[in-house]
C-alpha cells in the first residue's frame, strides 16, 4: 500500500491507497494519521462526499479522491501508535531525492484535505454518480462531485482523526 496526499482548490481532493479500483464504504481504524508531500502532480481526478463508518458504527463524514496518475514530491506519513511504553509516532517518507513517488489510482477517503491547487478541465457540482475521469470513482446518485483532466496540488496535505480538526467555515 502507498499513501499519498490529497487536497484541492475551492473544493477538496485526493491522496491514497493504491488500489485498482475503490469501495465507497468500509471500517475506518480511528487512528489519527497525517499524509503530506510538497508538490503532487495528477492527471485524471475524481472527488466525492460520502459517510463512512467506524468499525462501532460511527458515521464520518469523508471526501472520497482518486487520481488516475500521480506523481509526489517530499510524500510524508505519520501515524500516532500506541504501545506497551506509551504513544510512538510511526513515520514514512519517500521521494526526497531526485525520483517522485509515483502511483496508479491512488485513493484517499478522509475527512480532511488541505492545499493549494490548480485544476485545468474542473467540473464541480457534477453528480457524483456519473463521474467519470477516474475508473471505479463515483460517489451516489444526486451528491456532490468534481472531476479533473490534471491537477497540481502545492504543499498538500490530509489529516484524519476521530473527530477530524475543528476549522473555522468547515461544518463538522
Amino acid at each position: 500500500m502507498i499513501f499519498a496526499p490529497a487536497a484541492g482548490s475551492a473544493v477538496a481532493l485526493l491522496g491514497a491507497m493504491s488500489q485498482g479500483a475503490i469501495g465507497a464504504s468500509f471500517a475506518v481504524s480511528g487512528v489519527p494519521f497525517k499524509i503530506s508531500a510538497d508538490v503532487l502532480r495528477g492527471q485524471g481526478l475524481s472527488a466525492y462526499e460520502t459517510v463512512d463508518r467506524t468499525k462501532d458504527g460511527k458515521p464520518i463524514r469523508v471526501l472520497v479522491s482518486g487520481i488516475r496518475h500521480a506523481e509526489l514530491v517530499n510524500l510524508c506519513e505519520s501515524v500516532l501508535l500506541k504501545t506497551a511504553v506509551g504513544v510512538a509516532t510511526l513515520k514514512t517518507t519517500a521521494g526526497t531525492g531526485d525520483t517522485p513517488v509515483t502511483g496508479e489510482y491512488m485513493i484517499t477517503d478522509a475527512p480532511l484535505s488541505l492545499g493549494d491547487a490548480v485544476t485545468h478541465d474542473l467540473q464541480a457540482g457534477r453528480d457524483a454518480s456519473t463521474l467519470d475521469e477516474v475508473s471505479g470513482v463515483t460517489g451516489r446518485v444526486g451528491g456532490f462531485g468534481q472531476q479533473a483532466g490534471t491537477i497540481t496540488i502545492v504543499t498538500s496535505g490530509v489529516w484524519a482523526s476521530l473527530p477530524p480538526p475543528a476549522l473555522s467555515g468547515f461544518p463538522t
